[in-house]
């Protein structure tokens, strides 16, 4: 296996990628060839293992490709996936929530998503006890960013629901430069 030290470029384990294969095989008769190179199809076609590497392109790709086709490019739906990947991350990692303490639950969930990706992904801060932001970062050019923005905050509100807060108070802002996008979820509980 490929240590995340020696690979060049931006890469994601299997198990990110994981999800997306499984709807792309289930759905065989849509047209995933104007979203998928043949080398993507070629991927999908092999077993995908959680602990390997997959190119960020592949990624992006197999993911837009679901959120044009089956979702019908539906943020909120992209949304309501992340809480249904939030379930998943627990059912993974059930000490990754802190009852009643958020911020324990978004450091471990930040702490766990780092091991997904072979750059940096997320940070998060913590102005004050009862707040986080969570940074998201893409580049200008990443496709698909708005339905993989509305997966994480999906995942993330849910997370904080699973802590003790199903009424924090979430807001979503963007800040652009000409090779970085940061997407900077507060959260307020």
């Amino acid at each position: 296996m490929v240590q995340k030290s020696k690979l060049a470029g931006r890469h994601v384990k299997g198990n990110l990628v994981l999800n997306y294969v499984k709807i792309i095989r289930s759905s065989p008769n849509l047209p995933w060839g104007d979203y998928l190179t043949a080398d993507d199809k070629s991927k999908i076609e092999q077993m995908v293992l959680p602990a390997s590497w997959y190119p960020m392109g592949f990624f992006q790709r197999a993911g837009m490709a679901v959120f044009k086709l089956v979702g019908r490019e539906s943020l909120p739906l992209a949304r309501a996936l992340g809480k249904s990947q939030a379930d998943e991350l627990v059912a993974d990692y059930p000490a990754m929530i802190g009852k009643g303490r958020p911020l324990e639950t978004l450091k471990r969930y930040v702490q766990i998503q780092h091991n997904f990706y072979s750059f940096e992904a997320f940070d998060v801060g913590f102005p004050s006890e009862r707040e986080a932001v969570v940074n998201i970062y893409s580049k200008p050019t990443d496709p698909g960013t708005d339905a993989y923005i509305e997966q994480i905050c999906g995942c993330i509100e849910r997370l904080i629901e699973m802590s003790g807060y199903p009424e924090a108070v979430f807001e979503l802002t963007e800040e652009s430069s000409e090779n970085k996008v940061t997407h900077s979820l507060s959260v307020k509980w």
